[in-house]
């Protein structure tokens, strides 16, 4: 367990990001930190890279857990809501979290405030209809918004617009049954906000931040609470003594 573990108390929120090319040489020792059914779910798939992902995803995601709860990383154990988001059992810990990986990037995220998602995308710029998914999945609002931008500027405001929206589906735990085009956030780079939901009279109650730093990806987290504050950090494999 690592020692000097930073503090999860009041609003805060951590976000953890890892290199799946630094972490891969210890996938067979986060293996063996995984239940039966999470090696089972891994062991599933036949691509060889995404097994591996799965598994440094996982294995990562328990020793990170392990540390917020002082405990071992193989004690865990986990429920699931209705759509697959993964909840630790023990809800006396208080600990909500959630995980997004996209090309060889996995972002955790922590609080204990309340329910949060956590959502990293790389930032394609030869992305195929874009303009069409963009008309297809936002809200009125963001669409125009997106279109009122220089063209040079829309590639990275759509994955801005597009984590965000995933973001808080996943705190909600609607994932992509949520619909995408229900609610409304901002796509202004430093200014990320639920702005409305729809059928909804009030969207407060709902705190969003932009990540920054994931060279090449955007990244947003949201969490149902009021005012939060939070801190980021690159997450390696010395940073865990194994005992």
């Amino acid at each position: 367990m690592a020692a000097d573990w930073p503090e999860l108390q009041g609003t805060t929120v951590h976000v953890w990001a890892a290199d799946f090319e630094v972490w891969k040489t210890e996938a067979s020792h986060l293996f063996t930190l995984l239940s039966p059914e999470e090696q089972q779910r891994a062991e599933r798939f036949h691509h060889e890279e995404r097994r591996m992902k799965s598994v440094l995803t996982r294995g990562i995601l328990r020793q990170l857990l392990a540390c917020y709860c002082h405990t071992g990383p193989t004690a865990l154990q986990f429920t699931y809501g209705p759509h697959g988001k993964p909840a630790l059992s023990d809800t006396s810990l208080r600990l909500h979290f959630n995980a997004s990986h996209s090309s060889n990037v996995v972002a955790f995220a922590f609080t204990r405030v309340g329910e949060i998602g956590v959502d990293i995308e790389l930032i394609r710029h030869a992305m195929p209809r874009q303009h069409e998914i963009a008309e297809k999945h936002f809200s009125p609002g963001e669409f125009n918004q997106l279109q009122s931008l220089l063209e040079t500027e829309r590639t990275e405001a759509f994955f801005r617009c597009w984590t965000r929206k995933e973001a808080f589906l996943k705190a909600r735990g609607d994932g992509v049954f949520g619909g995408l085009n229900t609610f409304e956030v901002s796509i202004e780079e430093d200014d990320a906000r639920l702005l409305r939901v729809h059928g909804e009279s009030d969207s407060h109650g709902w705190w969003m931040a932009p990540l920054h730093g994931i060279q090449a990806h955007a990244g947003a987290v949201a969490v149902r609470s009021g005012e939060s504050s939070l801190s980021c950090w690159r997450v390696t494999p010395d940073i865990f003594r194994r005992n």
